[in-house]
């Protein structure tokens, strides 16, 4: 898909922005020996977006905890000199139902209309890429990351209008993978030896009109592991699937990291 001025725009204004945090490997060393990270974390994001027929979706956090099947999240990170490998896995599967009661002003009359929502929705979202280290010293470190992600969706989306003379009923459903090409920055700020703050920022297209991720975490360094907490939003505008035309997830993030 070839690149509106638009995101041209966006992607320039990526690599000038410091956005969120994403937890890697320990800063590399002058040894040249690779160092490995292993994350281990659990989002929890609310759920929003628009379906192919114009209805938008809105799934709470606590709905979607209520509603959550199972999920799988981890991050596997290497660093070698000022070079940096990385990959982010995630899996969600939710089924998520809610019902509203609404009066609809007909004439003079007002007609009670029952709207019965369920999103059942299972994905895997798949983050790759390298970086190159262009800034290390001890305040601050920057990373310019380059790469791909992947997005997964087996999607149903059913409405239910519920009236005593025109029930009516929109189901859509299907299955699709959505590639896209993402770049952007990752770095840390240093407090001390123990406390820092990690940001990450990146923006792309391919498949998608448009994806971007942001995250920033407060970071704690313990002997063996680091502990962070923080927020993270991922999107997607134009996914071009049968079911989901646009969605997001934003929510807080805590996790641990293992390096080795």
């Amino acid at each position: 898909m070839p690149l509106n001025r638009q995101t041209c725009r966006a992607l320039a204004a990526a690599l000038l922005l410091v956005g969120a945090a994403h937890s890697r490997a320990q800063d590399s060393t002058s040894s040249g020996e690779w160092q490995f990270g292993l994350d281990t974390y659990v989002w929890a994001p609310s759920l929003g977006g628009t379906t192919t027929s114009g209805n938008d979706i809105d799934v709470g956090f606590s709905d979607l905890l209520e509603n959550l099947d199972m999920f799988l999240m981890a991050g596997l990170r290497a660093s070698k000199n000022k070079w940096r490998l990385a990959g982010d896995l995630i899996y969600l599967d939710i089924d998520a139902d809610n019902g509203e009661n609404f009066n609809v002003p007909v004439g003079p009359f007002l007609l009670p209309l029952e709207v019965d929502a369920k999103v059942v929705l299972k994905g895997w979202i798949v983050t790759a890429g390298a970086g190159y280290n262009l800034v290390d010293n001890e305040k601050w470190s920057l990373d310019l990351i380059g790469g791909a992600r992947y997005l997964w969706l087996d999607a149903t989306f059913t409405l239910d209008e519920k009236t005593r003379r025109l029930p009516r009923t929109i189901k859509l459903s299907g299955s699709a993978g959505t590639w896209d090409g993402i770049v952007g920055v990752d770095g840390k700020v240093r407090f001390d030896d123990r406390w820092y703050l990690r940001y990450y920022g990146d923006i792309g297209t391919g498949d998608s009109d448009l994806t971007w991720a942001a995250q920033g975490i407060l970071g704690y360094r313990f002997k063996k592991f680091d502990a962070y907490a923080g927020y993270r939003h991922m999107e997607w505008d134009g996914l071009n699937n049968r079911v989901i035309d646009d969605l997001d997830l934003s929510g807080p993030i805590i996790g641990a990291r293992f390096t080795f």
